[in-house]
């Protein structure tokens, strides 16, 4: 679990589709202030809520200096069933647009520091909310470079109920298949927000009983050089599965998603995120484990050490069998 105080402010925002609102997360207790407030959005999923945003947001202030820190908004979608009509997938997307383009304009006050871009955090069905921003008229060009999705099912929807639903994904991944196809001959078509897109998708695995994770994997919409799937039992200093929620608060998994957004800061030009390359190969750093390495718990001394307590421990336990037996005769 992640121990927060934790506040939120509304921020008002000019759009058509009123009923949703945006929030930004505001710690109630050792709130930091600092000169760089890189934006993040989360996107809730699926009868998700906006103040799941709070474990992200606790800790985006617990590791902020006085020089970089991250400004977390957060989404309310009214708790509304989005994995059962894709309409409602539509209504939060174009909402979406609508937020990001408040979010960069309140920053427009600030003399130092203007970005380009938002970073998108999203759960579950509010990473189809989120692969849907691209196609929008709303649409800001280049406010999105880099999604990070917990247990989004990418590749099928979960409750394949409705017709317009599964029309839904078979649209958004040839879509983003044909945007992200290096050989695409249609270069004049393709948009260019795709060129430096990265996509991190993050499974549960087994204790996610709501959505099977193989559905959460990237391989047949993003090519590597764009993203990658790891499941939240290889990511390092997790190693254990979670469940739909839970992957949301997960103490481990959260401080490893925060420090990868603190990762893709350049300290040089805060304004604009990392180069794609770098962006992709610090997450693949961040979260996957490298087998071939000498192992990061135990160094070689440490098996000498813990060789030698073995055979001690079992001379011990012959030594108490032996007075046992001895006493008994």
């Amino acid at each position: 679990m992640t121990y927060m105080y934790p506040g939120y402010e509304q921020v008002p925002v000019v759009s058509r589709l009123s009923k949703y609102s945006l929030f930004v997360y505001q710690e109630g207790y050792g709130r930091k202030s600092s000169q760089v407030e890189v934006p993040v959005l989360f996107i809730p999923g699926n009868a998700g809520a906006y103040k799941q945003a709070r474990s992200m947001g606790t800790l985006g202030n617990a590791y902020a200096t006085d020089q970089f820190g991250l400004r977390v908004f957060t989404v309310d979608s009214i708790d509304e069933l989005a994995a059962f009509d894709s309409a409602l997938i539509h209504e939060q997307a174009l909402f979406v647009n609508d937020a990001i383009r408040t979010i960069l304009d309140s920053y427009s006050g600030n003399s130092y520091y203007k970005p380009t871009s938002v970073i998108l955090v999203a759960h579950s069905m509010g990473g189809i909310v989120a692969k849907s921003l691209f196609t929008l008229p709303n649409y800001v060009n280049g406010s999105v470079n880099s999604i990070i999705t917990l247990a989004t099912p990418h590749s099928y929807p979960p409750v394949a109920i409705e017709k317009s639903m599964v029309s839904l994904y078979n649209t958004l991944n040839q879509n983003w298949k044909h945007q992200l196809n290096p050989s695409n001959p249609l270069k004049k078509s393709q948009n260019k927000d795709f060129d430096s897109l990265m996509v991190v998708s993050i499974a549960g695995g087994e204790r996610d009983a709501m959505i099977q994770s193989k559905f959460c994997e990237l391989g047949q919409i993003v090519p590597p050089d764009h993203g990658f799937t790891i499941y939240s039992t290889a990511v390092k200093d997790v190693w254990v599965s979670a469940d739909h929620r839970c992957i949301l608060w997960c103490n481990q998994l959260t401080h490893s998603l925060v420090r990868g957004l603190y990762g893709m800061i350049d300290s040089r030009n805060p304004t604009k995120p990392i180069e794609l390359r770098e962006r992709v190969k610090g997450w693949r750093n961040l979260l996957e484990y490298d087998f071939g390495k000498k192992s990061r718990i135990l160094n070689e001394g440490d098996y000498g050490f813990f060789f030698i307590f073995f055979i001690f421990f079992i001379f011990f336990i012959f030594f108490i069998f032996f007075i046992f037996f001895y006493s008994l005769s």
